[in-house]
């Protein structure tokens, strides 16, 4: 034994830790702390195991540490420098601090502990400290649930955590209750905050972790829309700039869209229109004599179509919100049109989009669509990309072509076909849009 020690130890060291323990503080009269220790101890015990730590390392720490209370407060600044402890200048102000340090030094020369994981966990025992291991956080909320006082009405809380697993949790309501007293408190040691600091991270982290757990297809479509880009700030800007010469930005409908109502395919009736940009389709819909809603994302477009439809005196119920977000209406829609929204729809929210189209409209109720088709890209189209191939490049650069063939495939069971063409290439005093590398096409409800 440390001679430095032997004047503390007065008592034969048997090797049988709690008898030891118990021994030492009887020697020194000290009952109250032998009372907390063997309170701490069964404290460690029971929790260690829901958060995997050894029960044996456990019950250890908790027993030594704060076998340095033998020591008198006056004189642990000296002993810890005789041990060749490190003594901070901030724990000069506070010489009590340095038990946790001292309770280390005599686990290691009186009782022969060399297991580092309880040795470090007496150390910070009282204060914690940063990247603190699991035995280290059991041992400093086991201490902080055995304290005996009316002032530490935070214990409810603390167990409420542990019982629910939320050991970091745990930790921080105490070390943010020690925070908001600083200005009271002689010291707070310099690895309280920093242990506070990694706790909040932690405790941040875990509800990250929390959130982002997959329990159904909701979250699992929100975690593929986080791999990709955000749609709405895009759209957002691509509005913005209305001088931009854009094909889409003329102010006529699509010119298969003025077929279908000059040839009679379509009754009137309720109309929605996704993603409906400017207004174009929505207005002349209206104007001949639809009931029309139409959505889209973007604020700018939104706010330019009100404008269109103001100029135009129709009324149009245009909203600023995603497809996925409409209220649904069961078979309340005549007509559903798409011009240029679904090549733009990332394919793990095109099943929900397909089946948002077929609940809303009646039995015997349209569809037009309108999406890139593959091979133009020379002159504006786009890529034809596999769903995988999307995912692996993180990207539809733009927009994805679908060949006659897919469109088929994923149509064909709930709608039958009306018309399937290229859509027709229109000038500006056409008095509609049109441009070849795009598909147009009508299909009928099922």
């Amino acid at each position: 034994m440390n001679q430095i020690l032997k004047p503390f130890v007065q008592v034969e060291i048997t090797g049988n830790l709690k008898e030891d323990i118990a021994a030492i503080f009887h020697y020194h009269q000290d009952e109250e702390t032998l009372k907390h220790v063997l309170k701490v101890a069964e404290e460690a015990i029971r929790i260690s195991n829901q958060f995997g730590v050894e029960p044996e390392e456990a019950e250890q720490a908790a027993l030594l540490h704060d076998v340095s209370n033998i020591i008198p407060v006056n004189r642990m600044v000296d002993i810890a420098k005789a041990l060749s402890v490190k003594v901070e200048e901030e724990e000069l102000k506070y010489p009590r601090i340095i038990h946790q340090k001292l309770s280390r030094a005599m686990a290691e020369q009186v009782f022969d502990i060399s297991n580092p994981n309880i040795l470090n966990a007496i150390e910070c025992h009282t204060t914690l400290k940063s990247h603190a291991s699991q035995l280290d956080k059991v041992l400093f909320i086991a201490d902080k649930l055995s304290w005996e006082s009316p002032e530490h009405n935070f214990q409810h809380e603390i167990r409420q955590k542990i019982e629910n697993n939320e050991l970091n949790q745990a930790i921080l309501i105490y070390l943010n209750h020690i925070w908001e007293q600083r200005n009271n408190l002689k010291l707070v040691h310099s690895w309280t905050i920093q242990a506070r600091e990694d706790m909040l991270s932690l405790v941040e982290k875990g509800f990250v972790l929390l959130n982002e757990t997959i329990t159904d297809t909701k979250d699992l479509m929100d975690m593929l829309d986080s791999l990709l880009r955000e749609p709405a700030p895009f759209w957002n800007g691509f509005y913005s700039d209305r001088s931009k010469d854009i094909p889409f930005f003329v102010n006529h409908p699509d010119e298969n869209l003025k077929s279908y109502y000059e040839n009679g395919f379509i009754p009137r009736g309720n109309m929605l229109e996704i993603g409906c940009g400017p207004g174009r389709n929505a207005i002349y819909s209206a104007q001949k004599g639809f009931k029309v809603d139409a959505v889209d994302l973007s604020e700018e477009a939104i706010r330019w179509a009100k404008e269109r439809a103001e100029q135009s005196k129709v009324s149009v119920n245009f909203e600023c919100k995603s497809a996925f977000d409409l209220i649904p209406k069961p078979e309340y829609y005549d007509f559903v049109y798409d011009a240029g929204c679904l090549h733009h729809i990332w394919p793990h929210r095109r099943i929900e989009y397909l089946r948002l189209i077929y609940s809303t409209l009646k039995t015997g109720g349209y569809f037009g669509l309108t999406c890139f088709a593959p091979g133009y890209t020379e002159i504006g189209g786009a890529l034809e990309l596999s769903d995988y191939e999307i995912y692996r490049e993180r990207s539809m650069k733009g927009g994805q072509a679908y060949s006659k063939e897919k469109l088929f495939k994923l149509l064909e069971d709930n709608f039958d076909n009306v018309e399937f063409r290229g859509m027709k290439a229109c000038g500006e005093d056409s008095g509609a849009f049109g441009v070849p590398f795009m598909w147009a096409s009508l299909w009928r409800k099922k």
